[in-house]
């Protein structure tokens, strides 16, 4: 993942927990609607903030823009917790988030500003364990990362021929081996520490 995607994740995971300001009271009080007589409404609403409630006062939604333009909407479910975000950056790169009842980011999705699109997924402590992605060549890859967010394996295919390549990476982020194959067949290369061939089959 890169650094873009990753602080992308943390801007997402992160504003999650945040809930804003009360509605204003005016919006909670009044007679029934039968009671109320028919009144004047303004097509169009302009704010900074928005803020949805229940009939309990509790928020179930909330809309907001930054002062650096990005603009998020968060979902509440019945406890109160954030479970899903949206975003698009200030430079327009959206990005959706799932999270679970515990406020943990799950699965999110995400494209940013070159284009690129990417699709996450974490475990309970909402660290990343897998991305699917597809780079600016058209390159689909598949990537799984251990509990320490490290890369650990990929899976891709060459947006050239379509031929399938799996790499295995070693606890310190090194390429160890590598299996590919095309039309002519397959072939499986092991590599040391630094990097240099040490067997291919064929």
């Amino acid at each position: 993942m890169s650094k873009r995607e990753y602080v992308f994740v943390l801007t997402l995971a992160s504003m999650v927990s945040l809930v804003g300001g009360a509605l204003s009271s005016r919006f909670l009080m009044g007679a029934p609607a039968f009671a109320q007589k028919p009144s004047q409404h303004e097509k169009v609403i302009r704010a900074e903030k928005f803020e949805l409630v229940d009939k309990t006062g509790e928020a179930k939604a909330w809309l907001t823009v930054e002062s650096d333009g990005t603009t998020r909407v968060v979902l509440f479910d019945k406890k109160g917790t954030g479970r899903a975000l949206l975003t698009v950056l200030g430079d327009g790169s959206p990005g959706l988030a799932l999270f679970d009842k515990a406020g943990k980011s799950r699965a999110w999705t995400a494209v940013d500003d070159s284009g690129k699109p990417s699709f996450g997924f974490a475990q309970r402590d909402g660290k990343n364990r897998a991305l699917l992605t597809l780079d600016e060549n058209g390159t689909p890859s598949l990537i799984f990362t251990d509990v320490f967010g490290i890369k650990r394996a990929v899976f891709l295919l060459n947006s050239a021929d379509g031929s399938p390549g799996l790499i295995y990476i070693d606890k310190d982020g090194r390429r160890r081996a590598s299996f590919t194959g095309d039309d002519n067949g397959a072939s499986l290369v092991f590599f040391d520490k630094g990097g240099k061939v040490i067997q291919s089959v064929p």
